[in-house]
């Protein structure tokens, strides 16, 4: 069987490491090829069984038929002066390229990561079988209209659509939750162990810096709040980007700001946090977040809050595995962290209870059932 992935890039993201995860598995009994639209960066490396393509390069090497060249060069030139042009035009202009190259690659399944790789999916002709994945919360207008509206309009092409929750599957009309199937993210394989010992009296957080939903700010302030009464604790978080203005004003406002450390995203995070004393999110909304789930993985007592999108609700148990906190409430979150200073014989049954992620999320159990779809 031929099956295809078609996605943005494979830079570091949830997306892009199940699309690695699940190509390297498939490729085992099928012929895999993951197309990548904008990006040829790899954060996650395909193995050698699996054949990627990156359609600018593919393009370059082509000769198309005269309608697909005259609309390539409309596109084009519509981009090049019309700054208010929609992404719809470039995501349609990108779409030729696909067709042509699945007229030339007959696929049997594709697979289309991301809501633009959907859209691009949506505006071509084929046999093929076309699943869609939506990876994210859908809170971001396109092109100035509602993201759960544009997305059911899209998502209809689709044979099958994934769902991260069953919170975001439920934000869609009727037509498109019927063909709806909700598969959380693998848990990431080779994880290392808390292994027992005295945990360091550090609170962390990694992921994005700079995305406003990730409301850093609030973490910020619950730890300002743990600190005047626990002064031996600090917070470390490990980041990619810059923190947006909101955070950075918070930050400087602290007054154990001195206390607060910002480090660089590190390829052996799992290592270095293993001991810690607790991981702690605090975002507004999310799909599946992967942070949450390696840090339950690792063995690492956990925090989050109750976000839109139902990531956090469907892994923790509250006061089982894990402790969730009510949305934007800096005091709820600090009263989650000095429960776990305070009762470490707690914190610790919490996190062991939180280790059955492993087999629960495993990359064979969930990659099961994304076979199980084609």
């Amino acid at each position: 069987m031929n099956i295809c992935f078609v996605i943005n890039s494979l830079g570091a993201g949830g997306a892009q490491r199940v699309v690695s995860v699940l190509s390297h598995k498939l490729s085992e009994k099928h012929n895999v090829t993951v197309i990548l639209t904008d990006n040829k960066d790899c954060v996650y490396h395909l193995p050698q069984s699996v054949k990627s393509v990156f359609l600018k390069d593919y393009s370059k090497g082509k000769t198309i038929n005269l309608n697909q060249k005259l609309k390539t060069v409309y596109f084009k030139i519509k981009r090049k002066f019309n700054k208010n042009l929609t992404p719809f035009g470039y995501y349609r202009e990108q779409s030729l390229w696909l067709q042509r190259y699945f007229e030339e690659n007959p696929q049997d399944v594709i697979f289309g990561f991301m809501v633009y790789a959907s859209i691009m999916l949506s505006l071509i002709k084929t046999k093929a079988k076309i699943i869609m994945a939506e990876r994210v919360y859908p809170s971001l207008p396109i092109c100035e209209q509602d993201p759960v509206e544009i997305r059911n309009k899209f998502y209809k092409k689709g044979d099958k659509i994934v769902f991260q929750t069953e919170e975001i599957r439920d934000m869609f009309a009727p037509d498109i939750r019927e063909k709806g199937v909700v598969i959380p993210n693998p848990i990431k394989e080779n994880l290392p162990l808390y292994e027992g010992g005295d945990r360091e009296k550090i609170i962390v957080n990694y992921g994005s810096l700079s995305k406003d939903h990730k409301n850093i700010p609030l973490l910020f302030k619950a730890f300002d709040i743990v600190a005047e009464t626990h002064p031996d604790h600090i917070l470390k978080i490990y980041g990619y980007g810059e923190l947006n203005q909101k955070a950075k004003e918070t930050l400087d406002n602290l007054k154990n700001k001195d206390k607060v450390f910002l480090l660089p995203f590190e390829s052996d995070i799992h290592d270095k946090i293993k001991k810690y004393g607790m991981f702690v999110m605090t975002s507004d909304y999310e799909g599946m977040p992967n942070s949450l789930i390696e840090a339950m993985g690792i063995g690492l007592p956990v925090i989050s809050t109750d976000c839109k999108g139902g990531g956090a609700k469907a892994l923790i148990k509250n006061h089982i595995n894990g402790i969730i906190t009510p949305p934007n409430n800096s005091e709820a979150v600090a009263d989650a962290i000095k429960f776990y200073i305070d009762n470490p014989k707690k914190a610790e049954e919490y996190a062991k209870e939180a280790l059955k992620i492993r087999d629960d999320l495993s990359v064979d159990k969930i990659s099961e059932k994304w076979m199980n779809l084609i």
